[in-house]
This record gives C-alpha cells, structure tokens and sequence, in this order.
C-alpha cells in the first residue's frame, strides 16, 4: 500500500536530497562550476546536467509505467535500496544518453527544479497504492516497483552530491 505516511517519507527523502544538492552548490563561481578532477571527470555543472537528465527519463518511467506489464520488485527494502544507490565504492557508467552535454549549471538546475515539481506532484496526486502496483526494470537494480524508482532517485542526487562535495575538496579546485 502506498499509504499518506509512505508518500510523505518519499517526499522528504526527495526534498533532503534536494537540499543537500542545493547546499553543495551554494555560492560556486563559474570556473568552480566547470572545474574537472581529471579530462575524464565530470565537472559540477555536468553532475548536476546529467542529475537533470536521469530525472526527466525518471518521470518519463514513472509516467509509462502503469501502462507496462508488472515487471516483479526489487527484492531489498526501500531503505536497502537507497543505501545502495547513494554507496559510492560501487562505479556505474552512466548510459550515453544520461552523459552531460555541457550545458551551464544555472539552466540545468532549473530543469532539474522544474522536474522535481513535477515529480512531487506525480506523487501527491497518485492514489494509494498506484506507484506499489507496477515496476519495470531498472538498468542497474533489475526489477523495481514506482514507489522504489522514486527512492532510487532521491538516493541518485544523494550520491552525486557526495561526487559534487569530493570534487569541491580536489587539490587543484579553483579557490573562486
């Protein structure tokens, strides 16, 4: 049952994510912004463009989802769940599709705000149960119900603003 006291847990996982994203950004020049550890790395403003760009796909799901088979559950809890999303000693490589494009940091967190509206409202306005009663694969975790890809988001901002905080403390970090 996707009950009030569960959709409201949700939204507070969302919302605290949010707002350490937010923290960690707070106050970053633009050359801090596009700062890279290594030609490889992702800057700051890239991390939060391809945080954008997964969220949107998220909503894309979440929306489809209902129409989709049920694909089963992913078998951890939700707080299983979003521990290992968040857990940074396992690597994943992000799909081509999600890789940022270079895009400034400004206009990709207003995209990324504009999303987060509207998935807290997908969530507000379901009926109980509606996200518990349909999954679909997710790349990385296999089998997850909506409510648990909702969880998966909220530890994906989690797990890129310690990337966001890491990068912040590199050696070569500009200063402003």
């Amino acid at each position: 049952m996707h009950s009030l006291e569960e959709k409201n847990e949700l939204l507070q996982r969302l919302d605290n994510a949010r707002e350490g994203l937010i923290a960690a950004l707070s106050g970053l020049s633009e050359s801090q912004a596009n700062f890279k550890p290594s030609p490889e790395a992702w800057s700051v403003a890239g991390i939060v463009e391809h945080l954008a760009t997964v969220e949107d796909f998220v909503v894309m799901r979440v929306e489809k989802m209902a129409s989709e088979p049920d694909d089963g559950n992913f078998k951890d809890s939700d707080v299983v769940l979003f521990d290992k999303v968040v857990d940074r000693s396992a690597k994943f490589q992000a799909p081509e599709r999600a890789h940022p494009t270079g895009k400034p940091l400004a206009s990709s967190l207003e995209r990324l705000v504009a999303t987060r509206g509207k998935i807290a409202e997908l969530i507000r306005s379901a009926p109980d149960g509606h996200f518990r009663q349909h999954s679909m694969r997710h790349p990385v975790f296999g089998p997850m119900d909506g409510h648990q890809w909702l969880v998966a988001t909220a530890g994906h901002c989690a797990r890129h603003t310690q990337q966001i905080i890491e990068t912040k403390t590199e050696l070569n970090f500009p200063r402003k």
